[in-house]
């Protein structure tokens, strides 16, 4: 959640010239609905720690993860309609925001990896021809690997609350994570993750609180 958060920024797009621009605006409007309930999560828990089944229960936490799973849940029979009528709608298609707006609701289908896994053969190709982001493909690549797999995640994108810090979960040949990353145009781990930390402990003091870094 947290690294899906990190990604959002404003994006001044002209929709001029994109090739469907109705579609554009409904990833731009279903992936506001899906940042907006996850941001009411982050002032819950402004310091992210780890919900305990106890937490969860808790009527006010409790309600943001049911409207969580329901946005979620609507977002991706849609999608999956969307991604069988025109394939991946890449920057080309709906503009680097809706390009954002249809990752976000990929990596979040949590509730169905199968089809997690056939949109990131497909965000994978996208990139390729320059028409996603490669931080996608390394946060739905880390995604996949944890969940789907069972297996250590690439480019530390995964991130877990311990001992106070955002640290990543467990990752495979950690020595090269850093060029594995800058592959994909992304900053080194300990710089990102410096940023992450520094973050999260603004955001126990809203005043204070910095713009939100890119991954």
């Amino acid at each position: 959640m947290l690294a899906a958060l990190l990604l959002l920024a404003s994006l001044a797009q002209d929709p001029a010239g994109i090739k469907e621009p109705v579609l554009r605006a409904e990833l731009l409007k279903r992936m506001k609905a899906e940042q907006d309930v996850r941001l009411d999560f982050v002032k819950l828990n402004p310091a992210n720690k780890p919900i305990t089944p106890v937490d969860r229960e808790k009527p006010e936490i409790k309600a943001v993860f049911e409207k969580i799973e329901k946005i979620d849940k609507e977002n991706l029979a849609w999608f999956k309609g969307v991604v069988k009528a025109k394939g991946w709608p890449g920057k080309s298609m709906v503009g680097p925001d809706g390009a954002q707006g249809a990752f976000l609701i990929a990596q979040h289908a949590a509730s169905d990896l199968d089809f997690m896994a056939e949109c990131h053969k497909l965000l994978v190709e996208a990139h390729k021809a320059g028409d996603a982001e490669g931080q996608w493909v390394a946060l739905m690549t880390d995604r996949l690997l944890i969940l789907k797999d069972k297996k250590k995640q690439r480019y530390g994108t995964q991130l877990e609350s311990r001992d106070g810090k955002m640290v990543p979960q467990p990752i495979e040949d950690e020595a090269h994570v850093d060029e594995r990353r800058k592959e994909l145009g992304m900053r080194p781990l300990a710089d990102y993750l410096k940023v992450v930390n520094e973050s999260r402990g603004a955001r126990a003091k809203p005043k204070d609180a910095p713009k939100a870094p890119k991954q």
